[in-house]
């Protein structure tokens, strides 16, 4: 039996592991093993109170899941694993207090904490409660419960697991009942069969093959309007508890995170969409645009992938750029008007990421910037060198330097405009020296000594020295963020709900005869990132993109991506889909085969297809614009609305937005530079103060600012989502186990098998005379019971005296009844029987007419 129980509760933890939701999830096939051992081991232990032994079995998990949980950190500070349960426990408060005021978790590795204690929880306590309570539906129920959220909530095909845990269950509960039965029948010593265990479990083998096969033909949808009616009465709450659940957990990975879109560094693209429809942020602005929260450049045929961490090579310190409250990011690019609009965030987004407009340059908050980074090594004159024109980390040390130089042309008596002549002469030396000298005169070696150690530690290395003329040469040397690639902007602080921020952002000017006239010198950081394809790409992914392509007659970037968008608007747009099956390239299969989907089909299939024509492109999530309200002039964007869209570059244009999902409205561009001053907003899909309708789930029709959800929200699996179905099929099982079992029994009785006496068939009076309303007394002897039978049910006299003396005769004087003897009791208790059901109907018929 302890297969069994083992094979029900990896029947679970697989599907956890295959689902996908993180990284790591193999810690739980230890701790699992841990539970079973524990709890077997202490349900064996005699004579020492429960409370004691449970407490054990506690240290023992807390134990072992902050080990394996804690040594997952791979933060190079926590060098102890005292350290990392340390930073574990902090973490944790900080989570609580985060969930407790309706915020959102950026911790996974707290997911995978929680993860653990289930597996701990559910393994220790369904060995207890089999081995030493007894109660077998306290360990099949709960996991089977943690089996179908799973399975309701991934997008892997996860139904083979079901039939696993179906097939464990059915024949834990047969192998169950008959260990009970044969614990019973040593201890009233009735004699049975050996071979009758494996009797019960060949049928019942055969039992669950069949109900699993007829699980996995179940239809899923509701059985009828009745029940489906009832069945969204019970899911409210449940979506409620999703919604919390999404917030306290919301950096999930893959597939599904019940109904709150996350914007995690990576997506997998699923099945059907389960967004909630709370609202997530309010906007005042004065044109409605999309709400970017990440881009994403990395696609390996089924999830998106943000890289640009792994572009920092320095070690200890983050790869975000600190920025401080209104800091300006550098930008020279001409074809963006700056617009500024204001966010309040009603239910902060995970990992405190703030959504802008495309080219944000400045936010009100102090921020860390997620951007890739790219390798520094440039020499700097002063004078020479703007200082505004170096990166943003070299700005300060330049401007000292130019500080220095002033005061020391002033200090030796040196005229700006030919340094070379007059005053004090220069110390003596390497130039080096030299420059420490002149540093240190003028009083500004300390502060330029500060400014080179915090680039050091920025990974950074800078060296100087001053030339006769006066004049400061820096190298630096080390690695810089590319702003114009910036993909991610984040609080420093994490935000509260209900409150605001600023963003200002560069929004795009761009005529479409600029951007034809583009042409395809693409810098070195685009070609490295943003032209890469699937390994395993099927060919005639590429194909289509040149047939699309030949068919438009485009010959230049621009006119490609319009021909391409156009095109997949074609396709018929749907939420409630299937996962592409595993193993396929996910672009292909909505290209070729479902050909319909939602917003992260289309705009990853747009950017598949113009990386095969040489087009650099990203995957951009966020959200739509959301609706507007007249009466506060605010854009309400909701849950529903989240989004995605592909982002195209264009030399000296920069990143812009193109719209291939048919739910939303093309975006409109100018057609010259002569239309551009006379065209107020031209950058945006709809004029400023339209009232949008927010799409509806259920809803395949276009809508112009409503999202389809970019996140995370995905189902497949056996069901696209808990339906009445999963409710009626448990009492289902259990009424055919039990008619299994008493056909089983009936079976072994009639061959001889097995033996049934006046124990048996005295405890089957008394259950079937309680639907009767006869209950034995506590004072009652078995004669006693028996007169009050036969005094409530007519002609049961003669057949209930014999039961009570074979009852009596067996459990008080040790009497076993022989074949003759065991042939008689089974003839008198059918008619018994017999009896007692006549009598059942007519008390229905009575009650019936009344």
């Amino acid at each position: 039996m302890v297969g069994l129980v083992a094979l029900m509760l990896f029947s679970v933890i697989w599907s956890i592991q295959r689902a996908g939701w993180s990284d790591s999830l193999f810690i739980l096939t230890p701790i699992t093993l841990g539970g079973m051992l524990a709890g077997l081991l202490l349900s064996k232990i005699r004579g020492v109170p429960r409370l004691l032994l449970h407490m054990t079995g506690m240290m023992a998990g807390v134990a072992l899941v902050l080990w394996e949980t804690a040594n997952l950190s791979d933060d190079p500070n926590l060098l102890t694993i005292q350290d990392r349960v340390q930073d574990l426990l902090s973490r944790l408060v900080l989570w609580v207090q985060a969930v407790t005021v309706g915020g959102a978790s950026d911790d996974l590795q707290l997911f995978l904490l929680s993860l653990a204690v289930l597996a701990w929880v559910l393994s220790y306590s369904s060995t207890w409660f089999v081995f030493r309570s007894r109660w077998l539906w306290w360990a099949i129920v709960p996991n089977g419960v943690a089996l179908v959220v799973n399975i309701s909530y991934a997008s892997a095909q996860l139904g083979w697991y079901f039939i696993l845990f179906l097939m464990s269950a059915l024949l834990l509960m047969v192998r169950f009942n008959m260990l009970l039965h044969e614990e019973r029948w040593e201890r009233e010593r009735v004699n049975y069969s050996p071979s009758l265990r494996w009797n019960f479990l060949r049928a019942s083998s055969f039992f669950a093959l069949i109900v699993a096969v007829v699980m996995w033909y179940m239809p899923t949808q509701p059985v009828n309007s009745t029940l489906s009616h009832a069945w969204e009465q019970i899911n409210g709450p449940w979506e409620d508890l999703q919604d919390r659940w999404s917030r306290a957990f919301a950096t999930v990975n893959g597939t599904g995170n019940f109904g709150y879109a996350t914007f995690n560094d990576s997506f997998t693209l699923g099945g059907a969409l389960n967004l909630g429809d709370t609202v997530a942020f309010k906007v005042r602005s004065d044109y409605p645009l999309r709400w970017r929260a990440r881009t994403l450049d990395s696609f390996d045929g089924r999830t998106w992938k943000d890289t640009s961490p792994a572009t920092f090579k320095g070690r200890n310190v983050s790869p975000r750029l600190s920025l401080e409250a209104n800091q300006q990011l550098p930008t020279d690019d001409n074809l963006r008007r700056a617009v500024t609009v204001t966010i309040q965030m009603v239910h902060p987004v995970h990992d405190n990421i703030l959504l802008a407009p495309l080219r944000p340059i400045s936010v009100s908050v102090s921020t860390r910037l997620g951007v890739p980074w790219q390798d520094l090594n440039e020499v700097y004159q002063i004078p020479g060198t703007n200082p505004s024109d170096a990166p943003i980390e070299l700005q300060p040390l330049l401007t000292l330097f130019a500080d220095a130089r002033r005061a020391a042309l002033q200090t030796y008596g040196r005229d700006p405009a030919n340094p070379t002549q007059g005053g004090e002469p220069l110390p003596q030396g390497r130039a080096e020296d030299v420059a420490r000298a002149v540093l240190a005169q003028v009083g500004q070696d300390g502060a330029i000594s500060t400014e080179i150690g915090r680039l050091q530690d920025r990974g950074i290395v800078a060296s100087y020295f001053l030339r006769n003329d006066f004049t400061f040469v820096v190298r630096a040397n080390g690695q810089v963020p590319i702003y114009d690639d910036l993909n991610t902007v984040y609080s420093t602080d994490r935000l509260q709900p209900g409150e605001d921020y600023s963003v200002e952002s560069m929004v795009s000017q761009a005529d479409e005869q600029t951007l034809r006239q583009a042409g395809t010198n693409y810098p070195d950081w685009v070609r490295n990132r943003y032209l890469e394809l699937p390994r395993d790409l099927p060919v005639r992914v590429i194909e289509k993109a040149h047939e699309v392509v030949d068919q438009a007659g485009a010959s230049n970037p621009y006119d490609t991506a319009i021909a391409l968008q156009n095109f997949l608007r074609t396709y018929n747009y749907n939420t409630k889909i299937d996962a592409p099956p595993p193993g396929r390239d996910a672009v292909d299969y909505f290209l070729f085969d479902s050909k319909q989907g939602y917003c992260t089909y289309y705009s990853s299939a747009m950017v598949v297809m113009l990386r095969a024509l040489g087009i650099p492109a990203r995957e951009a999530i966020g959200y739509a614009p959301g609706d507007y309200d007249s009466t506060t002039r605010e854009w309400v964007v909701r849950e529903s609305a989240s989004h995605a869209w592909p982002e195209v570059y264009f030399p000296g244009a920069g990143w812009l937005e193109f719209e291939p999902t048919p739910s939303q409205s093309v975006i409109q561009r100018p057609a010259s530079p002569e239309d551009v001053n006379a065209t107020p907003t031209p950058f945006v899909p709809t004029p400023p103060g339209a009232v949008a309708t927010r799409h509806a789930l259920d809803d395949e029709s276009p809508t112009p600012t409503g999202g389809d959800g970019a996140a995370l929200n995905t189902q497949g699996g056996l069901g696209s989502a808990i339906t009445p179905w999963t409710l009626l099929l448990l009492p289902l099982i259990i009424i055919a186990v039990l008619l299994l079992r008493y056909w089983l029994e009936r079976q072994a009785v009639a061959n001889g098998r097995l033996v049934l006496g006046g124990l048996q068939y005295y405890e089957r009076l008394v259950k079937l005379a309680w639907w009767l309303g006869i209950r034995p007394r506590p004072y009652d002897t078995p004669y006693e019971f028996a007169d009050q039978v036969s005094e409530e049910v007519p002609n049961a006299g003669p057949y209930v005296k014999p039961i009570a003396r074979a009852y009596v005769q067996e459990r008080f004087g040790r009497h076993r009844p022989d074949r003759t003897e065991q042939q008689e009791l089974a003839q008198v208790w059918a008619r018994l029987r017999a009896a007692l059901l006549r009598r059942m109907s007519e008390a229905r018929r009575l009650l019936q007419r009344r």
